[in-house]
């Protein structure tokens, strides 16, 4: 018998002295969207003070469905209320293709990994990886 998989996997590393990361892993739908909404306002939450920067990681993301655009709009507000800078990790290109037809693109600060992003000093603003049509 095959073990049952959970659809998402979400993992908090505070570790990093000035930034906060959300790692996302599996699919992105109507119904885990709501548990990334959930630990990403815990964990902006409970933030140290030196924290200036909250990272949503996508890179471990496989399906990411129209929720997922409503949900990431919400980690953007939150970062926005709790005057932190928000970046997105993200490496597969079905990832960034609901942001690319909806025009959200322009909306986040996007890179291609978890290191870029979390550098403290970004000056570029890096372009996401444009799938092919």
């Amino acid at each position: 018998m095959d073990e049952l998989q959970a659809p998402i996997a979400l993992s908090v590393d505070a570790s990093r002295p000035h930034a906060l990361v959300l790692r996302v892993g599996g699919e992105v739908d109507i119904s885990t969207a709501g548990a990334i909404r959930r630990e990403w306002a815990e964990m902006i939450s409970a933030r140290r003070p030196e924290h200036d920067l909250a990272v949503i990681d996508l890179s471990g993301v496989v399906f990411f469905g129209s929720s997922g655009l409503a949900a990431l709009v919400d980690c953007r507000q939150a970062a926005d209320e709790h005057v932190l800078r928000f970046r997105v990790v993200v490496a597969a290109p079905t990832v960034m293709r609901p942001f690319i037809g909806t025009g959200l693109i322009d909306c986040f600060d996007w890179y291609q990994t978890l290191e870029a992003a979390v550098a403290e000093e970004s000056s570029e603003k890096p372009l996401p990886p444009i799938p092919a049509t």
